[in-house]
């Protein structure tokens, strides 16, 4: 059935596929050059105060080499391992299916130096850097290699003879861009050494990323090979962690944005239960569509794609799937953009590539797996920024931002907070009840917080990186006997971070700090235009790397500055200076889900449990 809607609304969605979910690539030009070398792409030995030696580890597959390096007196010691593979190239006729295990090897294997990425948009990489302020990033800073033989880790530990806590982390990028490495921006744990000098071993995965991870086609046995790729990693932790020095038996997920949705995604999946025990979510929640909602919406747009990319009209076959080879995966991807926002008006986070729900391994709707317990006994920490938003608002400014707010909001309704309105439920509600519904809404955040308009409120709540989607897991979590719980609000002053402010991606400038000089000035001039972060930045780091530490020790994230950071309904506001408790917006009695649970009867508007 076809959507109709104003003419002003269907410009408005592509104008804002491009212009907010693309990476902004018009961001504002900078009379940086971009500088300094990329964290994402360094080389073994490349800074003054690194004197690296070979290090060798036996795994059941065979020895690998990696490098230990000592950083002086205040820096310590830590084990380097990059690149190591966790299961086989995914060409050919492994394209399309999930990973492989890896042939065994007898020479030690050089994980020296980082392995390839998942094939991805180099462009959008450069203009989410030239948004930051580094216009000159070549493809190489960018993306570093990429290519088919991507289902690679690394690894940073303070010891290989150690049984020490293990933090697994899942990237973020829209399910689409970076890597393991953190490409440009450096955000990785294992860029750095802090974790390390924290008692953790740090380890950072690839995936299959966009069409490569994302393309779906259930008639002919393809589904959710990104969630395959993290298996298969986490299976691999618990075969040969200990050989580095981590505890098998005590491994935390992590992600951020589409990496915290993986890992929210992983809490649902019957096949990584007991490969973790522990997670953190930062701004992601559950962002998965039925294998219904998937065949009528999505995929003919993936065959549209592909057969643009081949050439061939006639029906798609697996034979003709695995005959693509990466480059022409890599060209359809280029041609599938935002196909739900510019053609359905549905805004889901992230926009592009999604997981689905109804097969082997995502059997059951990811939120009623985790309320029937899939995820019990398991401690959770729910992490947001305090203004997602802010991300959009550094593109556009605020005067625009706030004349757009409610197109972002309706599309939002449609995608994030309602559970996927398909048409025919859209058509089903009073006229104008999504208008209607943005007023009121918005409204209703102008009266409960006065430290933000109520349209930068609503588009935070509606987001799918926070708000009612956040709510909405930790509602499940709680159902199915996941704990304890605890939640935490990132917010940075102005001049800590005078470009992103509190947006979203902020808390992977705070964790993944560079321990090299070059580079952490290099993510300086990035997040606040100038050579070196604030003094209480800084602070705020140690405090968040602390908490994080923490909480893969033991299950709790512990003192954060010094507060006590108590479990929901509470959350800490994690600050610099006087972090401090307030009644979480996932509260069942929040005045912001009564606001929500008030306005969705009020238009007739699936709320889902809430």
């Amino acid at each position: 059935m076809p959507i109709h809607r104003q003419a002003v609304s269907a410009v408005a969605a592509a104008s804002l596929a491009v212009y907010l979910f693309k990476r902004l690539r018009s961001a504002r030009e900078s009379d940086d050059d971009g500088g300094s070398i990329c964290p994402g792409v360094e080389l073994v030995g490349n800074a003054p105060d690194i004197q690296p030696e070979r290090v060798r580890v036996e795994t059941s597959k065979g020895p690998v080499l990696g490098f230990r390096r000592f950083r002086g007196a205040s820096g310590g010691i830590a084990v380097h391992f990059r690149g190591l593979p966790f299961a086989a190239s995914t060409a050919g006729t492994n394209r399309w299916i999930g990973p492989q295990p890896r042939a065994p090897w007898t020479e030690p294997l050089d994980c020296t130096t980082y392995g390839e990425a998942c094939r991805e948009t180099t462009a959008e990489i450069q203009g989410l850097a030239k948004q930051f302020g580094k216009a000159k990033v070549s493809k190489l800073e960018a993306s570093g290699r990429v290519g088919d033989d991507c289902l690679n880790l690394n690894i940073v530990t303070p010891s290989v003879t150690g049984v020490l806590p293990v933090m697994v982390w899942i990237h973020g990028g829209s399910n689409a861009i970076s890597s393991n490495h953190g490409n440009c921006l450096g955000w990785s744990p294992t860029t750095s050494e802090y974790f390390a000098q924290a008692g953790v071993v740090s380890v950072s995965i690839n995936y299959r990323q966009n069409m490569h991870g994302f393309a779906h086609f259930p008639s002919l046995g393809v589904t959710n090979l990104a969630l395959r790729d993290m298996l298969g990693a986490l299976q691999w932790v618990q075969d040969e962690i200990r050989t580095f020095g981590g505890d098998a038996s005590n491994v935390t997920i992590y992600g951020e944005s589409a990496g915290g949705v993986g890992v929210a995604t992983l809490l649902a999946c019957p096949g990584a239960r007991m490969l973790f025990h522990k997670a953190i979510v930062q701004s992601g929640a559950i962002s998965a569509l039925s294998r219904l909602d998937y065949r009528e919406h999505v995929e003919p747009d993936y065959v549209a794609a592909i057969a643009k990319a081949t050439g061939c009209r006639e029906e798609l076959t697996r034979s003709a799937l695995d005959g693509l080879d990466g480059e022409k995966v890599a060209f359809a991807a280029g041609a599938l953009s935002n196909s739900l926002l510019k053609t359905h008006h549905i805004l889901c986070s992230p926009p592009d590539y999604h997981h689905i729900f109804g097969d082997d391994v995502l059997p059951r709707e990811p939120h009623q797996a985790i309320a029937a317990g899939s995820a019990a006994g398991k401690p959770v920490m729910l992490i947001s920024t305090a203004s997602e938003s802010d991300i959009m608002v550094m593109g556009m400014g605020k005067r625009i931002m706030s004349w757009v707010a409610s197109f972002v909001a309706r599309f939002a309704l449609r995608g994030v907070g309602c559970s996927f309105l398909t048409p025919p439920d859209e058509a089903g509600l009073p006229s104008g009840a999504l208008r209607s519904a943005v007023a009121d809404l918005t409204a209703g955040f102008d009266a409960i917080d006065t430290r933000q308009p109520g349209w930068q409120r609503l588009v935070n709540y509606l987001f799918g990186t926070c708000g009612v989607a956040v709510s909405r897991l930790a509602e499940a979590l709680g159902a199915g006997g996941a704990g304890p719980l605890h939640a935490g609000l990132l917010e940075l002053s102005p001049e800590e971070s005078p470009k992103l402010c509190s947006g979203h991606g902020a808390d992977c400038f705070v964790l993944f700090r560079s321990d090299t000089p070059q580079y952490d000035r290099y993510l300086a001039e990035m997040f606040c235009g100038r050579p070196a972060f604030a003094a209480s930045f800084d602070t705020l780091c140690r405090s968040t790397v602390a908490s994080w530490a923490a909480f893969a020790r033991s299950g709790r994230p512990g003192p954060f500055g010094g507060c006590e950071w108590p479990p929901l309904p509470a959350c800490l506001r994690l600050r610099s200076d006087s972090p401090a408790p307030e009644l979480s917006e996932h509260a069942a009695d929040s005045k912001e889900l009564e606001l929500w649970r008030t306005v969705c009867d009020r238009y007739g508007l699936p709320r889902g449990r809430l």
